[in-house]
């Protein structure tokens, strides 16, 4: 737990104490986001996805997801086509 919590105190100090948050499309700035806070030790996608979730309803940041992120899947539609056949 502390681990995690360490981590992700530097990674909000990192990109947004400093005003280091993109200033890129809305897009953009997701999958950047994206990118450096699975860098969070012990942060698995789930949490990230929520993580900035939250950060785009609640913080004002801007975010827009470009699509659903599934892990190894070429395509969204195959993951979806496995869970509604």
């Amino acid at each position: 737990m502390a681990e995690f919590l360490l981590g992700y105190a530097q990674w909000q100090q990192a990109l947004l104490g400093a005003g280091n948050l993109p200033q890129d499309s809305a897009e953009e700035r997701y999958l950047a986001m994206w990118d450096s806070c699975l860098t969070v030790p012990r942060l698995g996608r789930y949490v990230a996805l929520k993580l900035l979730e939250y950060l785009d309803k609640f913080c004002g940041f801007n975010l827009r997801a470009p699509d659903i992120r599934p892990k190894g899947g070429w395509s969204p539609r195959e993951t979806l086509a496995e869970l509604f056949p």
